[in-house]
């Protein structure tokens, strides 16, 4: 083997090292961040339940815990971002009313995500909590894992739905939209933590259709007086 092939093969281990030592710090770092809260979870125990003895690690692969938070984000962010193009795309002649398209485009494409992705729960946890704190990690015009997959298409449905809205409270109503959708689902979800019957599948089913259709309302409702 020449200098040039041993140089490639250790490139390629150093890569493959990388890519297990992240995919190990997201995955204990989900957890732990939608089962304790984000704010409750040091930089030690994430890189300890990631079965990492280096304690810089994490500061290595991620920057900080930011950091790694705004990764796993777009980790789910990315493949819930293709299923709500494949969502619009195969309702592109959707002539129903702009709050009902853009309720229905927000809502169908997470629920898919989390009936294919045991792992989304975190997701919906870890948004629940950025929601309740208006962290700048759900805002759209920040450089956030999220902004990243700035949605273009959704953006232009959910203001659609509120341009009967002055501009002031038409980002009211989208800020309540997400904390409530997000907050719904986190609820939805527990539901599931402690038993998994049919029974309680259907609900659940039934349950995120009625968060579709509170959205929908949020979104169409008149402006206060």
């Amino acid at each position: 083997m020449n200098e040039d092939n041993i140089d490639n093969a250790d490139s390629s281990k150093r890569s493959e090292r990388t890519t297990k030592t992240r995919r190990l710090f997201i995955e204990a770092g989900q957890r732990l961040f939608a089962q304790r809260g984000v704010g409750a979870v040091s930089v030690n125990e994430i890189t300890g339940a990631a079965g990492q003895k280096n304690r810089t690690a994490l500061q290595y692969h991620f920057g900080d815990k930011n950091g790694l938070l705004t990764a796993i984000i777009e980790v789910h962010a990315k493949r819930v971002f293709e299923l709500r193009q494949q969502y619009l795309d195969s309702n592109i002649y959707d002539n129903s009313k702009a709050s009902r398209r853009a309720a229905q485009a927000l809502v169908n494409p997470l629920v898919q995500y989390i009936e294919e992705n045991n792992t989304a729960v975190f997701y919906v946890k870890i948004l629940s909590q950025l929601a309740a704190v208006d962290s700048h990690l759900l805002h759209p015009r920040t450089s956030s894992g999220i902004s990243k997959l700035k949605d273009d298409r959704l953006h232009a449905l959910m203001q659609s739905a509120v341009a009967h809205l002055q501009p002031p409270e038409a980002q009211r109503r989208l800020f309540l939209v997400v904390s409530f959708l997000f907050h719904s689902y986190c609820g939805i979800l527990q539901m599931n933590d402690s038993s998994d019957t049919s029974d309680i599948l259907l609900q659940r089913s039934a349950m995120f259709s009625q968060v579709a259709l509170a959205v929908e309302s949020i979104l169409e409702a008149p402006p206060l007086q």
